[in-house]
């Protein structure tokens, strides 16, 4: 640890973040830094509040029609605008800055995770949970375009400091897209912890952090994806439920870390991957939300969920001249190409026909982890488990070279139609039963000489498996659908 670094807690503080009149509304949730010495806040008490960081002098504040929580906002590149994204409900709103004056709301979007300007500021970008990235021109508020149909559902995302690109993150991937096309940048495999979200990109927009399965900070490269060090914060989290906050500084070369469990406030140095200063909150400090530190590497604020805005200064921070080393991962077709690949553990797998049409026959493979992580996820009677096979099965059958692949893909569709259509009455209609009927149908006019060892074995598995429900899929009428056994020899 680097003594000379100190992390020092002022005994002044900002102005509360809370609703005077009703005290179970408050908590900091985001900040902007609108110059070198003014502050934004928002958060849980529905208002923006604007003040000085030196004087604590609340200058403004900015309450609209249907605020409720903020959880995201952003400055134009001009910093006369600010939009605010908001949490279970209340929409986008845009305002002028210098008057207090709304330009325009959105009211009927929910769940707003990142929000951001154009470059030239003419568009404001605003990315909802589950939804796509949607276009509003700036003056008026009238929806100008959405981009990023494959990757509806993603969970956290942050955008680019100019609005050039967002960047999603999923339990299994983060995907780098461009928000003039919406085409995929970058996508690289990385394991996230549930309910962890925690991100930041850094303010000049040259690398990107979150926090990853094991609690650990990792670095990425924004422009390719590339992989830095590790921060090892693990070592600092009492459990796996421990909330984190992570944020880059303007140098780019260190990240602020805040640990729930013991309220610390640490400094790490990215290159090095090491702990330089670390320091104990005040014991009235409830639980972090979010940190600013200001363009001049010396200067933070950092508000927590009761509304209390801690003021404090970094001192001595080296200034390492030492890069950060950068590893490239290999591309994943498959990740890039399937927008909720990541959340099969829910059973809500979507595939992207773009996929299957562009990916090499050398890459079938992947088709197969797929299927078989779909099959995974399912309870037996997820019917939209079974939907999900059946398309990837009819985009793989426009294809001359994915007979084999087929057949596997055939025998996934099979079990869980069959299973699916008797586990919980799925099936008022019989389109499961129509599936496994004809999935059936297609094994056998595929012919025996076509299994190999491991498929054969997989369809004997799979007869023992349905006949063990045997009993139970008569007694709801359920009719036990399977290919000829015949196809069991080799």
């Amino acid at each position: 640890m680097d003594e000379m670094c100190n992390i020092k807690i002022l005994d002044r503080r900002g102005p509360l973040q809370v609703r005077k009149e009703k005290y179970d509304y408050e908590g900091v949730a985001v900040y902007c830094l609108l110059d070198d010495e003014t502050v934004i806040s928002a958060g849980d008490d529905y208002r923006i509040r604007i003040w000085n960081w030196y004087t604590g002098v609340e200058e403004k504040v900015l309450f609209g029609k249907n605020h409720h929580a903020i959880q995201c906002m952003a400055l134009s590149h001009s910093k006369k605008l600010l939009v605010t994204g908001h949490a279970s409900w209340g929409g986008v709103h845009v305002w002028d800055i210098a008057t207090g004056k709304l330009f325009w709301f959105v009211e009927d979007l929910l769940y707003i995770e990142s929000v951001a300007f154009n470059q030239d500021d003419t568009l404001v970008l605003v990315h909802k949970y589950g939804d796509e990235v949607k276009k509003y021109h700036t003056e008026t508020g009238e929806l100008m375009g959405a981009i990023g149909h494959d990757f509806d559902g993603a969970l956290p995302s942050c955008f680019s400091p100019d609005g050039a690109t967002i960047y999603f993150l999923d339990r299994k991937s983060i995907k780098s897209v461009c928000t003039n096309t919406g085409m995929v940048n970058w996508c690289v495999s990385m394991e996230r912890q549930d309910g962890r979200f925690d991100k930041a990109i850094s303010p000049d927009g040259s690398m990107l952090c979150f926090l990853d399965a094991d609690l650990n900070v990792r670095i990425l490269r924004a422009k390719d994806g590339a992989i830095g060090p590790i921060l090892a914060t693990s070592d600092y989290a009492e459990n796996e439920y421990d909330d984190l906050r992570v944020r880059i500084l303007p140098d780019s070369r260190h990240v602020v870390v805040y640990v729930e469990e013991t309220d610390a406030l640490q400094i790490w140095n990215i290159a090095a991957g090491r702990l330089v200063c670390e320091t104990t909150m005040e014991d009235d400090v409830y639980i972090v939300q979010d940190i600013a530190v200001f363009s001049d590497n010396k200067r933070f604020v950092a508000g927590d969920r009761l509304g209390t805005q801690f003021l404090g200064t970094l001192e001595n921070l080296s200034k390492s001249d030492v890069e950060v080393v950068w590893e490239l991962q290999e591309q994943s077709e498959f990740l890039k190409f399937s927008g909720r690949f990541g959340l099969y553990k829910s059973g809500y797998c979507w595939y992207s026909e773009a996929f299957v049409e562009r990916i090499s026959e050398a890459q079938f493979p992947e088709i197969i982890d797929y299927a078989n992580l779909l099959m995974e996820s399912s309870s037996r009677d997820d019917a939209l488990t079974v939907v999900l096979l059946k398309e990837i099965l009819e985009a793989l059958q426009k294809r001359d070279d994915a007979q084999d692949i087929t057949i596997d893909v055939l025998l996934n569709l099979l079990m869980q139609s069959t299973l699916s259509a008797g586990a919980a009455l799925h099936d008022p209609n019989g389109e499961l039963t129509t599936y496994a009927e004809q999935s059936a149908k297609k094994l056998n006019n595929i012919g025996v000489e076509r299994f190999s060892d491991a498929q054969r074995q997989k369809l004997l598995d799979m007869y023992e498996q349905v006949m063990h429900f045997a009993d139970q899929l008569q007694q709801i009428n359920i009719e036990i659908i399977l290919p000829d056994k015949s196809l069991l020899k080799g």
